[in-house]
């Protein structure tokens, strides 16, 4: 942003004033939501279409991009279930980031699928108050290539891939196992 030039300053204030109405808007009635929803993205669109055409000025890029996803940024005006922010998401994310930062990613594209599959197994089981190690033992043979075997905490880190070695080890340090 450039924080010299009254014009973006101004735009700029505006659409959060906007966002702020948004999400300080509420109602029992769907249909009351529903057309909230549609007076903001007008009133947004409104704030935009000055910059549109223009290639030059700094909001056009970004009001071209509102433009065309209008009908997703008022969503949670609509439903009040969905979220005004994606924080939770941004967090849910930062940890694999950091990782794939830290190690240099995984050498083969197998290695991505099996550790993203892994933290969205455990991503859910999280939440849901479910022990992931105990539900590594209960993954399918397809999945877990010692499922056949007893489920002991001691094969499954002995035998299992050792690009999993620390998230297991990790797992161990901080859950409780209880027969």
């Amino acid at each position: 942003m450039c924080p010299d030039d009254a014009g973006v300053f101004q735009w700029a204030a505006g659409v959060h004033q906007l966002y702020e109405k948004a999400k300080a808007f509420v109602s029992p009635q769907a249909r009351q939501r529903r057309q909230a929803q549609r007076r903001l993205e007008q009133q947004l669109l409104a704030l935009c279409r000055p910059f549109l055409k223009g290639p030059s000025v700094v909001q056009g890029k970004l009001c071209r991009r509102i433009e065309r996803f209008i009908k997703e940024l008022f969503v949670f005006v609509a439903d009040p279930a969905v979220p005004s922010e994606n924080n939770a998401a941004e967090r849910s994310l930062r940890h694999l980031v950091t990782s794939r930062k830290i190690s240099g990613g995984t050498r083969l594209e197998q290695g991505t699928n099996s550790k993203m599959t892994l933290a969205s197994l455990f991503g859910t089981w999280r939440p849901r108050g479910l022990n992931p190690l105990l539900q590594c033992r209960f993954l399918p043979p397809l999945c877990h290539p010692m499922a056949a075997l007893p489920p002991r905490p001691t094969l499954l880190l002995a035998g299992w891939a050792a690009s999993f070695r620390p998230i297991l080890l990790h797992l161990t340090t901080h859950y409780r196992i209880e027969s």
